[in-house]
């Protein structure tokens, strides 16, 4: 429990991220995960055995939260404003043809490293956030499923 309470703490304000998926639209849980929650703005929680969390969250973009705006924050957020280092990112074609950020950050914790996968895209006026975090180990495991379903 006290895991899980660490790991959901650690997520990024959702208001500083841009996912994957527009307000109606719900990723396949990825193999290995079982759904936990899912309320008005989270689509989709879920959470392995190995206690990694995935979090898919839709919220309102204004008019000027275009892509790289949010690409900026999502970056500036984690590396600047938290100390996380920035090993990959790249551009990626998400649900529909549409552009997005994913972006695989690590930062070393008192427990060990942590992996911190985050997607972002924006369409229209709806902004969501995909964001996978665990121990490095168990959640580098999971990256080609939380790709898969993410994408």
């Amino acid at each position: 429990m006290k895991r899980a309470t660490a790991i959901l703490c650690a997520a990024i304000p959702a208001l500083l991220l841009a996912a994957c998926f527009g307000r109606r639209a719900r990723p396949d849980v990825p193999a290995g995960y079982v759904t936990v929650r899912t309320t008005g703005d989270t689509p989709l929680s879920a959470v392995s055995s190995d206690g990694n969390r995935l979090i898919v969250r839709s919220h309102e973009n204004p008019p000027e939260g275009m892509l790289e705006f949010w690409r900026e924050a999502v970056q500036n957020e984690l590396v600047a404003g938290r100390g996380y280092e920035l090993p990959e990112s790249s551009t990626i074609t998400g649900p529909a043809d549409r552009p997005a950020w994913e972006f695989l950050f690590r930062v070393d914790r008192a427990e060990g490293p942590y992996l911190y996968l985050v997607t972002v895209r924006v369409e229209g006026r709806t902004v969501v956030t995909a964001e996978a975090g665990g121990a490095e180990a168990s959640l580098r495991e999971d990256l080609p499923e939380l790709r898969r379903a993410l994408r």
